[in-house]
């Protein structure tokens, strides 16, 4: 079979694929793409694994076809955190051994991501019907329940770190101010501290460069002056603004 030429964006980057026009999503994905974390696990849209989202809404690329998608934004698992930051959905699934097997739970987060994003606040019956198209062969649900509860009240709190695929775009080079409107200092000391290593950051206040402060320094300086991170990461800057709250 002749094959065409496609462009799909996944996971904000750009690629152009030579595929055959009934190739499977899943399959450009896993082969062409090497982004294994969606699974094939029935292959007739009855359990999950697949799921990934297309523009935003919840699709089964295991029955979806690649050339279906172009021009469309793909989003897969490796896709809601990036450069080490776990989201807020991974770290509840880490502290309350939400997977077993781990097979099911990329679908899983997936659907978990898409309900957080469309309702903020589920209740029960409303996590239970979006976790309904998902299938755990190993049935370990009651731990995805109480990972995917942790996970909303993190958000509702306030801890999950800054997402960085909302920062920094590395396929176009795009970047993005961070305005921090309030969050807790332990999750933002951690935040911190991962930029400091990992790359060149200077601080100051009111324009007067100063030693970068523990995050609780720079909180109470929000009070009489307005503190800024510039973060130096694959050759651009980055500033990171944090203002008193009565002052957005």
């Amino acid at each position: 079979m002749k094959k065409q030429l496609l462009e799909v964006r996944v996971n904000g980057r750009t690629h152009e694929l030579a595929i055959e026009p009934n190739r499977l999503l899943l399959d450009a994905l896993r082969v062409d793409l090497q982004l294994t974390g969606s699974k094939r696990g029935c292959d007739d849209s009855s359990c999950g694994a697949c799921t990934v989202l297309v523009d935003g809404t919840l699709m089964l690329s295991c029955t979806m076809l690649a050339a279906s998608c172009e021009g469309q934004e793909i989003t897969t698992v490796e896709g809601i955190t990036e450069h080490g930051a776990l989201a807020a959905i991974q770290k509840a699934y880490r502290d309350w051994c939400g997977a077993q097997c781990g097979f099911c739970t990329p679908g899983f987060m997936m659907t978990v991501t898409h309900l957080l994003a469309t309702n903020p606040t589920p209740s029960e019956s409303e996590i239970r019907e979006a976790l309904s198209s998902n299938l755990c062969r190993c049935t370990g649900y009651s731990q995805m329940y109480g990972a995917i509860k942790a996970a909303i009240e993190a958000e509702q709190k306030g801890m999950a770190i800054v997402s960085w695929k909302n920062i920094f775009d590395p396929d176009s080079g795009s970047l993005f101010d961070i305005h921090v409107l309030g969050t807790t200092a332990h999750d933002w000391q951690s935040f911190l501290n991962y930029l400091s290593t990992n790359y060149e950051v200077a601080y100051s206040e009111d324009g007067v460069p100063r030693t970068v402060p523990p995050i609780e320094t720079i909180f109470e300086a929000r009070r009489n002056a307005t503190p800024l991170l510039q973060i130096r990461m694959h050759g651009y800057t980055i500033d990171c603004h944090f203002f008193a709250s009565d002052a957005i």
